[in-house]
């Protein structure tokens, strides 16, 4: 039987309600209208202990803002009822999920049309009523594995996972790098040998160039501090507009599709080299369904 490749996609993360919920509509719909397929969405949290300092900034402006996850939901809502094709994920601490019941949000996002739940803060060994409810309901739900995380717990973390595995690149929080870990490509190899999810990397990505070399291996690339980098950028030099800062968003994400398309031409060629059998909307690197 031939082998089906997965789609390789760019993932962008927005905190929602920074600087206001207006804005982040608008440019995530700038960046469907680029192509994207999947978005996180942040919950913000007055202690978002796995980020740096850029969406601290980025949480704070939202709380500032009134944001809240009811808020987000609502926002969800809309992206979905205009672009329902769109898989949204969202990311949260567990406190805010706790404040607003584990039951009623699961049902609630559902409705919303949320696709997938990444609680940072949630230990899979602590997970079993976040993971009853997800599955029950009809939920997805998505782990974060680390280069020190065991193959025992991995195990444990891909079972948990039912969208996709979300690949932590290097070690502390969140934040814009200059460069990506040497060992990342063995590390996702490695991976791949124990896991069958789709693989997302995350975490220190900021470039295009980053993004493309990534996607060579890893089958999606979420890149948030930059996103959320731009917005303050344009805060400050253009006074809230959204069509600013849109244009700045779209640039970037143009960028990093042009370079996860060069990689998607080479497996393209790869893959046929070996007869294996490639899923609709490969070539243009864009788009496209989790397997």
């Amino acid at each position: 039987m031939k082998a089906q490749l997965r789609q390789k996609q760019l993932i962008p993360f927005l905190m929602a309600g920074d600087p206001n919920m207006e804005t982040t509509e608008y440019i995530a719909n700038e960046m469907i209208a680029e192509g994207v397929c999947t978005l996180e969405l942040g919950v913000a949290f007055s202690d978002p202990m796995a980020d740096g300092p850029t969406i601290q900034k980025a949480s704070a402006r939202a709380l500032a803002s009134g944001a809240n996850l009811a808020e987000v939901l609502k926002l969800t809502e809309r992206l979905k009822r205009k672009h329902p094709h769109v898989r949204i994920v969202l990311f949260s601490y567990l406190n805010p999920l706790f404040r607003f019941g584990l039951e009623n949000y699961v049902a609630r996002a559902l409705e919303a049309g949320v696709n997938a739940t990444l609680v940072v803060d949630l230990p899979v060994e602590e997970s079993a009523e976040f993971l009853a409810l997800h599955r029950r309901l009809g939920l997805g739900t998505v782990f974060l594995v680390s280069p020190t995380t065991t193959q025992a717990r991995l195990l444990k973390i891909a079972q948990a996972s039912s969208e996709f595995v979300y690949y932590v690149s290097r070690l502390g929080v969140t934040g814009e790098q200059s460069s990506i870990s040497p060992t990342l490509a063995t590390e996702i190899a490695a991976l791949k040998q124990h896991v069958s999810l789709p693989i997302a990397v995350g975490f220190g990505i900021s470039t295009a160039h980053q993004a493309g070399m990534i996607s060579s291996y890893a089958d999606f690339v979420v890149i948030g501090s930059r996103f959320c980098h731009l917005i303050e950028q344009s805060l400050i030099v253009n006074h809230y507009s959204l069509a600013a800062t849109g244009a700045l968003v779209r640039s970037f994400v143009q960028d990093c599709h042009e370079q996860i398309r060069a990689q998607n031409c080479e497996h393209i060629s790869r893959a046929a080299s070996k007869g294996e059998i490639l899923e609709k909307g490969e070539a243009d690197g864009k788009g496209g369904g989790h397997k």
